[in-house]
Order: structure tokens, then sequence, then C-alpha cells
């Protein structure tokens, strides 16, 4: 609602007051209508403009959300993942560990395989030396029957 202020002027100019307020009257009248229609337009697209952005919001908000919840869902994915590859790093260093161990033992096994192989071809020479010597000396017999490797039943008889 317009106030209308209207300045006390001497009582000559009681006419020209009149004419005063009643233009003054015109000229709201004239101009309230018009500025309250643009006004209203304003007005209006403002708040369609205000309800657009509150829409524009509220889809942000929700897109987001999702990508919060997509974010954690590919973080825990992730987290996953690392643990797995941790486990599977651990898994492997064992095993390499193993590896060396078994590859240590065979080294050492070859070794010993070597030193009896070289101990039984000792044992061999020495085992030809004394059975030359046997039969040299005499015992011809059951010599020549672990020579001859025949049948023990009729070297026995």
């Amino acid at each position: 609602m317009v106030k209308l202020l209207i300045i006390a002027l001497p009582n000559s100019h009681e006419k020209a007051r009149c004419t005063l307020a009643g233009i003054v009257m015109l000229c709201l009248s004239l101009v309230t209508p018009t500025s309250l229609a643009v006004g209203d337009r304003a007005l209006r697209a403002h708040e369609a403009q205000l309800k657009t952005l509150k829409q524009r919001v509220e889809s942000i908000d929700a897109e987001l959300a999702e990508d919060r919840k997509a974010h954690s869902s590919e973080s825990k994915k992730l987290r996953e993942t690392e643990q797995e590859i941790s486990e599977r790093l651990s898994a492997l260093r064992q095993i390499n560990a193993q590896i060396e161990e078994q590859a240590a033992a065979t080294q050492r096994l070859q070794k010993e395989q070597k030193q009896a192989a070289e101990e039984l071809a000792h044992q061999r020479l020495l085992l030809a030396g004394q059975l030359r010597a046997s039969y040299a000396n005499g015992r011809q017999e059951k010599v020549k029957l672990l020579l001859n490797q025949g049948d023990p039943a009729r070297v026995g008889r």
C-alpha cells in the first residue's frame, strides 16, 4: 500500500495543493500498476530461475552422492586388491625361500653323491687290488667263483 504524504501549504494555495495531490495520485496510479506488472514479471522470472537452480542443485547433489557411493565402492575394491597383492607377494617370497632351500639341498646332495661316487671308485680299486693279490696267493677257487660269477650253489658243492 502506498502512503501519500502531502506537505501542508498555506491556505491560499489550497487549490494548488489539491491539484498537486491529484497529479501525484494520477502518477502513482499510472506508475504503480506498470511497475508492479514489471516487478511481477521480474519476480516470476527470478522465481523460475531460482526453481531451475534448485532443481539443478538437487540433481548435482544426487550425482555427487552417487559418485561418492561409486568412489567408496571402488576404494573398497582397491583395498581388497592391494590386500590380495600383498598376500600373493608374501606367498611368492615364501616360495622363493623354499626354492633357495631346495637348491641348497640339491647342491649339498650332489656334492654328497660326487663324494660317494669317488669313494665307490676308490673302494673298487682297492677291491680289484685285493682280488689280484688273493688270486696270486693261490686261493683261486673262491676268486674264480667271484670273478666268473657262476652259480654259487654249484661252486659250494
